[in-house]
């Protein structure tokens, strides 16, 4: 049974982290933009001011654009490997408790077979 202590702190992390999600997914879909930096178009989001045209007023330096292709690879190595890390985990977890059941299992058997069956009279 959930304590009415755990339902609270369930439902504020589960708030917590819509908010998150709703602000990222806002940041992503509605402040999307684009510079030219040495020949090459880079896109990306976050909060800016434009111009009349929409165009954003703000410019990066070369830094900053490494930083935000650094942090991207790093993010999407780091969901990689948790990924692969978690299926290797869950299926050895899932042989060991297979393994436990047939165990149970079998020496229950044996134990219950220790008796015979009752007679059955017609």
């Amino acid at each position: 049974m959930i304590s009415r202590t755990d339902k609270s702190v369930k439902i504020l992390i589960v708030s917590f982290l819509l908010a998150i999600f709703l602000s990222y997914y806002g940041s992503v879909n509605l402040f999307y933009h684009s510079h030219i930096v040495l020949g090459d178009t880079i896109v990306h989001s976050h909060p800016f001011k434009s111009d009349n045209s929409g165009k954003p007023i703000h410019s990066h330096n070369d830094k900053g654009f490494v930083t935000i292709q650094l942090l991207t690879y790093f993010l999407i190595f780091t969901l990689i490997t948790a990924t692969i890390l978690d299926s290797v985990f869950y299926s050895k977890a899932e042989l060991i408790v297979r393994k436990r059941l047939n165990r149970e299992f079998s020496t229950s058997r044996l134990v219950n077979s220790l008796r015979a069956p009752p007679a059955y009279r017609l």
